[in-house]
């Protein structure tokens, strides 16, 4: 089964660090959490980095629900849709980075 590249991209990894008034990371900080490991408490086992990029869209928006819910029980007091930083949003088109690109079946002209 072939896929098509549809410009859009989605992030694997969410670093939380705690800093000090100063601004030095507080002992254990950063820490990096990956969408695709297991998620506790929930049915998401561990998962491919191919795995989570051919997942369809509610498939991916569920698994990154569940994934921020166990980020916010691991860090007391963090609201993790309101913590990402500009240009780090969890998904998105990048088509520079992804470009698009047309599938077609074997023997035809592919365009790209």
């Amino acid at each position: 089964m072939s896929y098509q590249n549809t410009g859009g991209y989605r992030c694997t990894t969410c670093t939380v660090d705690k800093t000090d008034s100063a601004g030095n990371s507080l002992a254990g900080y950063p820490k990096q959490y990956l969408i695709t490991d297991a998620i506790p408490n929930t049915s998401y086992v561990a998962i491919t980095v191919d795995d989570l990029r051919i997942m369809s869209d509610t498939e991916y928006q569920n698994r990154l629900t569940a994934f921020y819910n166990y980020i916010e029980t691991e860090e007391s007091g963090l609201d993790a849709n309101a913590a990402v930083a500009s240009g780090y949003e969890p998904y998105g088109t990048d088509t520079t980075l992804c470009p698009i690109s047309v599938t077609v079946d074997p023997g035809e002209i592919q365009t790209s």
